[in-house]
């Protein structure tokens, strides 16, 4: 390598061998492998040595070297004014003899690195030598440096003050990496190359610098923000101290989160369509995840996660739940990642005396958990990396079988032994199991003559003609005969004496049988349910699932029989009796369901809720949300949205700022709602050019528009207002609001939905006055007009949230909220229901009354600013995050505090707590399950803070709203109990 040009890298903390061609630099030391930064006395004393021998050999080189060791970096017109400084009686060649020496870490075209051990000893001499000489190689450092990187002046000086430290020199350090703790803390890509520059020299600095905590938090920002793993040394400092260090870095950064039917997908930034979740990080979005359906002590251990920026990951989660004869879940596991197979046991089980239930990962390792969820072991993947199928467990547990490498396995728990079994020379096995009695297993394989089903002890039962089907069945009640099932669906009866069979072209999808009662069943492509008992020639159809079923299951007292087919039900009918099935809803996307030995059922799949875990400790469920958006009602956009309620001037506000409308939709708003507006006559385009003009931009960010009409009054005035309709909906309006009115009435509604239905996905929204009146006769006027509605906008609710934030007593008036939304739930009127937020309310209290519409029933209307608004905004997000919030139903919990609301909102599995305080003062509330209306005990998460609190009958959790406060909890079950569920539901 020549001394003009090329780049050498010596790995940090060894030195290796080198000498120019006339020998006279000794080699440099030898160290035993990487040495870590900070913590290197064996590195330094070598380092020593070596100089101490340089010293006697090569003083002018020693010499050289150590007038560049206060220097950040050295260039070569920094080496050639320092050797003419202070060795003016030597050559040029001293600098390429130093530019080659064991003394230098890295060499570039221009620069060379002096190794960090060799600059740190190089120090310590020039310390331990005369002051005069130290003086002036700091002077000169600085004299030459004097135009150099304002970083490079002040590492400079820190190394300097590190040397010699003086009385103020703490001060000096603690401001000096203070102010670059700053910088690298600040927003920007000028920060993320100030913490490359602080990574790479900061290590460098003397131990007296390196021992300041802001030294420390410099280098974890500095990783944090690069997505980069902490430096070596981190096992030196407090836990507290790097966690709060990389505290300081953090922002709130969003992410997309979105509960699939096989897991959760994490996105950043968020994906379309995904619920919002905020997080703190940097670079990087550490977070911890784990399905929400095992609770201790069965839950496994969170699963670790790492997003970075423009990254999305899916993390899949395997459940298996048993669930008691009435559908109740008693026991739930779940599995991070996917599961190829679970096996289960068919008889009872003793607690941890054998497997209950077996998971074939798919990373081939086989997970036991005991009959009370409890993790028995794993048996790890083969080595040869060989594929395991076809799980089995005995029905007492006490042994495993599964086909690997073409070779049945077997596996006993009491001796922990694993062996093969014999197969006859030439045959491939293709299923391996244990019928629901005795203690063999049956293996099927394949020869040359057809498929065989053998089990020890009873003779061999020959299928000819039959390869790889895709399921087999002994026919219940034996007699050599079997259920076979093609790879097209076809369902076959084949037995010894007739190497034809009876074929039947049924495209069967799945099967089951219990052989002690005869009975046997198959479902159809069509989601046809056949059963019989003895022959399937005496199948009779039990009645039609509402999609394709993957498995079945009789119960093991033979009377009913489960079926499963990837959605979140399990559908039960009941055998010899002629009776709709009953739907067993679930937490999770069943495709698995087998009989248990109490009656109940155990049933596996993928999804369920998932329970995500920021670094500073919130806590997130993360619940899918079923697509239960009715076919008749109000277009799919409208189901959880907010809409925002604009005037003339603020839509002046928004079209005025470019960037208002990206704030307003990056609240996750649904529409807005502009007006009111005066249809136009004809020939005259009045607002028409505004709503133009406002539509083309809200376009751009997402937006739908939907417009606020006045209906105009005159002989000729419904065709006015049709004609105005139809011209706005030509210029893409996605609906209108039409305020109330005498002159108003049904049939005017029936024309307007006549007209948007020409149209797709237009919403038609009808408002009622303000008034005093009782609720219901206001229902009786407007009950007709809901069939042409898609919302409805009470006047009722208006005045309940004037009087009751007018005397800061919100609850007084919650019966009027109660009355409202329970004549209009029990009315069966087709439309839903709007709320908007009173003029009349006080700015003080517009905060508080926006939170308690956010928390009921309907879709909330709330003015721009509100929305903008940093607390509204994180309400927003949770309602986005949980259906309970938009789609639930909904109780007005009693309460005696002052000003306190409760309203309850429960839908599929969630059941959320919203609390507003309408008053000045703060309201401490005792919660109890009983209070609640949730059998309990229940642990409370705090969906704003992430916090959580545990109540039961006798030991309530107390919290405190304050004044104007809003405080939402999610109800989950008490550590140690299982997923709360429901009984089954007759269709």
């Amino acid at each position: 390598m020549s001394a003009t040009g090329g780049e050498r890298r010596v790995p940090e903390g060894s030195v290796p061998e080198g000498s120019v061609p006339d020998g006279r630099i000794p080699a440099g030391p030898v160290l035993d492998g990487p040495v870590p930064d900070g913590s290197v006395p064996d590195a330094r004393a070598a380092y020593a040595a070596y100089l101490d021998e340089l010293a006697g050999t090569h003083p002018d080189l020693l010499a050289l070297a150590e007038s560049l060791c206060l220097a950040a970096g050295v260039e070569r017109t920094f080496l050639r004014r320092a050797r003419l400084r202070f060795l003016p009686r030597t050559t040029a060649g001293l600098e390429a003899e130093l530019w080659f020496s064991p003394l230098v870490e890295a060499t570039g075209e221009h620069t060379l690195l002096l190794a960090p051990r060799a600059a740190e000893a190089l120090r310590e001499r020039l310390a331990h030598g005369p002051r005069e000489r130290a003086d002036a190689v700091h002077a000169f450092t600085e004299e030459t440096h004097r135009e150099a990187a304002p970083l490079v002046r002040w590492f400079e000086g820190l190394l300097w003050a590190g040397l010699f430290p003086g009385p103020g020199t703490d001060r000096l350090l603690t401001r000096e990496l203070r102010r670059v703790l700053t910088a690298v803390t600040a927003d920007g890509a000028d920060a993320d190359d100030l913490g490359r520059w602080a990574l790479h020299y900061l290590p460098r600095l003397p131990d007296a610098v390196l021992r300041h905590d802001d030294a420390w938090r410099i280098r974890v920002v500095s990783s944090e923000r690069l997505g980069l793993d902490l430096p070596p040394d981190a096992s030196l400092w407090h836990g507290r101290t790097t966690a709060r260090a990389r505290a300081l870095g953090r922002r709130e950064l969003p992410i997309g989160v979105e509960a699939r039917s096989g897991g959760v997908v994490l996105s950043r930034p968020p994906a379309a369509g995904t619920r919002p979740l905020r997080a703190p990080g940097l670079r990087t979005v550490r977070l911890a995840a784990v399905s929400a359906l095992t609770p201790p002590p069965v839950a496994a251990a969170p699963v670790r996660l790492e997003l970075t920026d423009d990254r999305s990951l899916s993390l899949p989660f395997t459940v298996l739940q048993r669930l008691d004869p009435g559908g109740t879940p008693v026991l739930s596991l779940a599995h991070s990642g996917g599961a190829e197979e679970i096996a289960v046991a068919a008889g009872d089980v003793v607690d941890g005396q054998g497997v209950q239930y077996a998971f074939l990962a798919r990373d081939g390792a086989i997970v036991r958990h005991t009959a009370d969820g409890r993790l028995l072991g794993v048996l790890p993947a083969p080595a040869s990396g060989a594929l395991r199928r076809s799980l089995g467990v005995s029905p007492d547990g006490g042994r495993l079988v599964w086909i690997e490498a073409d070779e049945i396995h077997e596996h006993t728990e009491a001796e922990g032994r694993t062996s093969t079994l014999p197969l006859p020379e030439g045959a491939r096995p293709h299923r391996v199991c244990f019928p629901d009695s005795g203690a063999d297993a049956e293996t099927a394989y394949g020869t040359e003559q057809g498929m065989t089903l053998r089990r020890r002890g009873r003779m061999d039962l020959v299928l000819p003609g039959v390869v790889a089907p895709r399921e087999l069945s002994r026919l219940p009640g034996g007699r050599g005969r079997a259920v076979v099932v093609g790879r097209s669906g076809d369902l076959t009866l084949r037995w010894n004496r007739d190497a034809r069979g009876r074929f039947l072209t049924l495209g069967v999808t799945a099967l089951a049988d219990h052989a002690e009662r005869r009975i046997g069943s198959a479902a159809l492509a069509d989601g046809t349910v056949l059963a019989w008992a003895g022959s399937p020639d005496d199948r009779v159809p039990l009645g039609q699932a509402p999609w394709q079923i993957t498995a079945l299951a009789v119960s093991a007292d033979g009377r009913r029989l489960a079926a499963v087919g990837g959605d979140s039900r399990m559908l039960v009918w009941g055998l010899g009796r002629s009776a709709p099935y009953e739907e067993v809803p679930l937490a999770f996307c069943a495709d698995h369901v087998f009989a248990h030995p109490d009656g109940g059922w155990v049933v596996s799949g993928t999804g369920g809720p998932v329970e995500l875990t920021t670094e500073d400790g919130r806590r997130h469920r993360i619940t899918p949300v079923p697509d239960d958006t009715p076919e008749d009602g109000p277009p799919a956009w409208l189901r959880d949205a907010v809409l925002a309620e604009a005037d003339r001037s603020g839509i002046a506000s928004l079209l005025a700022e470019p960037s208002a409308l990206a704030r307003l939709a990056a609240t996750g708003v649904g529409a807005l709602v502009v007006g009111p507006y005066t249809p136009p006559p004809p020939g005259r385009t009045g607002p028409m050019d505004e709503i133009a003009a406002l539509r083309a931009e809200t376009r751009r960010h997402g937006l739908r528009i939907v417009v606020d009409l006045h209906p105009p009054r005159g002989p000729q005035d419904d065709v006015l207002l049709l004609d105005c309709v139809r011209r706005w909906l030509d210029q893409d309006i996605d609906g209108v609001r039409i305020s109330a009115g005498p002159e108003i009435g049904a049939r005017h509604l029936d024309d307007l939905r006549h007209l948007l239905d020409g149209y797709e996905d237009r919403v038609l929204i009808r408002s009622g006055p303000p008034t005093a009146a009782g609720f219901r006769s206001e229902q009786g006027d407007l009950g007709a007009e809901s069939d042409a509605c898609d919302l409805l906008q009470p006047g009722s609710l208006t005045i309940a949230f004037v009087q009751g934030f007018g005397n800061g007593n919100l609850y007084t008036h919650a019966h009027r909220l109660r009355l409202a939304l329970e004549v209009l739930r029990s009315s069966g009127l087709r439309a839903g229901w709007a709320h908007t937020l009173p003029d009349a309310i006080r700015p003080a209290q517009r905060r508080s009354a926006a939170a308690v519409l956010l928390g009921l029933p309907g879709v909330p209307l709330l003015p721009p600013d509100l929305l903008g608004d940093p607390a509204i905004a994180t309400l927003l997000e949770l309602r986005r995050a949980h259906p309970a919030l938009s789609r639930g139903a909904f109780d007005v919990r009693p309460y005696t505090g002052l000003g306190l609301l409760a309203v309850v909102r429960t839908h599929g599995g969630e059941t959320v707590l919203c609390l507003t305080n309408s008053g000045a003062e703060p309201a401490t509330v005792d919660l109890t399950p009983g209070y609640l209306g949730v059998p309990g005990p229940l642990s409370l998460l705090d969906l704003l803070d992430g916090g959580t609190a545990d109540c039961a009958g006798t030991a309530p959790a107390r919290t405190v709203v304050d004044g104007g406060g809003v405080r939402w909890f999610l109800l989950l079950p008490a550590p140690g109990r299982a997923y709360p569920g429901t009984g089954p539901v007759a269709r």
